[in-house]
């Protein structure tokens, strides 16, 4: 059987990484990886939230430009 060969993992300075050493790297390493997953979740959510505001917001403009217009060919026509 060949044997695996291990990839060394070293610190700043080149002293090698110590077992505990490279859990404690590893696990800071996926804390790091889920906070910016949960990050872009949220800035997804927020963008969301602000786009169904600005559609509502455009939906309503559009109402009251609708309701100006026929007030005003309401004034325009004669009775």
């Amino acid at each position: 059987m060949h044997k695996i060969r291990r990839s060394r993992t070293y610190l700043e300075g080149g002293a090698l990484m110590t077992h505990p050493e490279m859990v404690d790297a590893a696990t800071k390493a996926e804390e790091k990886r889920k906070l910016a997953v949960r990050e872009l979740k949220t800035k997804e959510q927020e963008r969301a939230e602000k786009k169904k505001a600005k559609k509502q917001l455009d939906a309503k403009k559009k109402a009251e430009r609708e309701e100006s217009r026929l007030k005003e060919l309401k004034s325009l026509q004669p009775n």
